[in-house]
């Protein structure tokens, strides 16, 4: 065994050392809501399902998300949440497409902007994975 690898019981004990719970240095009485989907997808699995009952199942649907109810708190209970697709989770928490886009990225800064022809070439080479032009020399086009 190398020097630098743990054995089996020596890593049981390191593991048995770390406080667990409340006790733990990391533990917070108000956990941010990421630390909560953390928890829930820890515990009780990605969703995979929708749970809507505006639901269309003839949708080919990629993404599931947890999405808490209406009118509850965010907390470690899994009876604040349900299972959506990303579509009736839009929907449910009544946010516009728009809205929606922006969130995947669709939208954003550079929307309608024209880029000219020597930087859409010079895309067009670092896309083909040919090395971009140096400071002050261009291709000529």
């Amino acid at each position: 065994m190398r020097k630098y690898q743990r054995s089996p019981e020596g890593e049981a004990n390191r593991l048995a050392a770390i406080p667990k719970g409340k006790n733990h240095w990391r533990y917070s009485d108000n956990p941010t809501v990421s630390a909560i989907h953390r928890w829930i997808n820890k515990w009780y699995g990605r969703a995979y399902r929708c749970e809507s009952p505006t639901h269309d199942n003839d949708i080919v649907v990629k993404k599931y998300d947890w999405a808490l109810l209406k009118d509850k708190d965010y907390s470690k209970d899994i009876n604040h949440f349900w299972q959506l697709c990303r579509k009736c989770h839009i929907k449910y928490d009544g946010i516009t497409e728009k809205v929606a886009m922006q969130l995947r990225g669709r939208v954003g800064k550079m929307k309608g902007y024209k880029h000219s022809l020597k930087s859409r070439m010079n895309m067009s080479l670092a896309h083909l994975g040919k090395p971009s032009p140096k400071k002050g020399k261009h291709y000529t086009f």
